[in-house]
């Protein structure tokens, strides 16, 4: 019960951080598999957001991040649990 309400609330957190932005131009930071694979800078501080809010309730959870796993970190599977993120699916529409 305490794992879904924190993820309420980082989906809130991304939620207002994306409202912010909406009428404002997100500039495009990279793309991953195609030109149309885009990562922007909502997309990236909206991850960061969520990260970090569920690190405050769960530090000990594994926490695979599209944007932050698609780069040079990567991720390792483990026994631990695990959130996995992707705070705007769908970029291109967005």
């Amino acid at each position: 019960e305490k794992v879904l309400e924190v993820a309420k609330e980082a989906a809130l957190l991304a939620g207002s951080a994306i409202h912010q932005t909406w009428s404002i131009r997100s500039d495009i930071k990279n793309t991953k598999s195609s030109c149309t694979d885009l990562v922007t800078e909502t997309d990236e501080r909206c991850e960061e957001l969520i990260i970090n809010y569920i690190r405050s309730k769960f530090p000990r959870h594994s926490i695979i991040g599209e944007e932050s796993s698609s780069s040079s970190e990567g991720y390792e599977l483990t026994a631990d649990p695990t959130w996995t993120i992707d705070p705007i699916d769908g970029t291109t529409n967005f």
